[in-house]
């Protein structure tokens, strides 16, 4: 509930370039709410959502949402139960982060070819 309520708090931040929620994205239902926001965060260059336990469907939720953030150059996603969906979610839209010249997701569940699309 308070990353919910955070997400919806940060909805009027339209201008911040950095968000760090590290171990406080409060899993796919805080990934969720916090999509929404990230939607209007237009200037956004660093996310860092580690250690947040988003999983695949949180990462699809995130990366619907970062279409909208141009100027991201750097996601870290280390240790958030990230597999093949989120994965390709990601893949999808990464076309539109032409600015992203730092993208973490270690310690996930991808397998062997899982991130051959961000190559």
């Amino acid at each position: 509930a308070g990353a919910v309520r955070l997400a919806e708090s940060l909805w009027a931040c339209t201008r911040m370039e950095h968000l760090d929620l590290c171990y406080n994205a409060g899993g796919s239902r805080g990934a969720t709410s916090l999509a929404c926001t990230l939607s209007q965060m237009r200037k956004l260059t660093h996310l860092n959502l580690s250690n947040s336990d988003v999983g695949d469907e949180g990462v699809q939720q995130i990366s619907s949402a970062l279409q909208h953030c141009p100027l991201l150059s750097s996601l870290n996603l280390v240790d958030n139960n990230v597999g093949e969906d989120g994965v390709r979610a990601l893949v999808d839209v990464l076309a539109c982060c032409t600015c992203l010249e730092h993208l973490s997701l270690c310690e996930n569940y991808l397998e062997d070819g899982d991130a051959g699309g961000l190559l």
